[in-house]
């Protein structure tokens, strides 16, 4: 299967309580609610599996809690 998303974990500070959340990459993944087989993690190192960053869809977290998947340019 075709890698489509860069998938980036990370802390966020809440819009909504205002405390620091981790968001995980498989929490990340079921909130933007993409097939995990179509994720590269950051973590991985992407030269080895001959993906370029540049042609993914990065998913973040988003301190908004808005997780709808973003366009592609």
């Amino acid at each position: 299967m075709k890698k489509k998303y860069l998938v980036i974990p990370g802390t966020i500070t809440s819009e909504s309580d205002g405390d620091l959340h981790y968001i995980s990459a498989s929490s990340l993944i079921r909130l933007y609610g993409v097939d995990p087989r179509e994720c590269v993690v950051l973590s991985e190192y992407l030269s080895d599996v001959g993906i370029k960053r540049d042609e993914l869809i990065v998913l973040r977290p988003n301190y908004r809690g808005n997780y709808d998947l973003p366009k592609k340019d």
